[in-house]
């Protein structure tokens, strides 16, 4: 019944095709973590985010509140914890990724970026059981791709 109505009120309205959703060992659904897809379903949850909870046919999803409620940091998680996302601009001092910036991290390296000051999502999906993937700074890269060049002096 759940997987039922997560499909019907969320893959669905959104297009995500290839969403499966299995629960754990228990026979528990964690909401955090088994769900699979390919990396476009993902960004199409992502792209949630920067519409504000509506679906490119109007449909609200999600509650207004909801990009404020898991973009700002919970209690004891030192600030770079929101419910749901990491916030990397706190954890990282270089400040390389834009203020507004939040991400999903999956298991093995696969990450997720919202960045709505750009319209941008990012998916990268990989297997590695190392810390360090990059995907930060991959996600920044991007964003510098973005900007505009400098006024050329010709």
């Amino acid at each position: 019944a759940q997987v039922r109505g997560l499909r019907a009120r969320l893959f669905e309205p959104l297009g995500m095709h290839s969403a499966i959703l299995e629960p754990d060992e228990s026979g528990t659904f964690q909401g955090s973590s088994y769900l699979y897809a390919t990396p476009h379903d993902w960004a199409r949850m992502l792209q949630l985010y920067i519409d504000d909870g509506v679906t490119p046919d109007g449909e609200r999803l999600i509650p207004n509140w909801w990009d404020d409620y898991v973009s700002t940091p919970t209690a004891g998680s030192g600030g770079v914890y929101g419910s749901g996302f990491w916030i990397p601009n706190v954890r990282t001092p270089e400040g390389r990724l834009p203020e507004d910036a939040i991400n999903a991290q999956g298991f093995q390296g696969q990450y997720g970026f919202v960045i709505p000051s750009h319209g941008l999502v990012i998916v990268r999906m990989g297997a590695t059981n190392q810390g360090g993937t990059g995907s930060i700074e991959l996600a920044a890269a991007v964003v510098a791709a973005l900007q505009p060049l400098p006024a050329s002096s010709d």
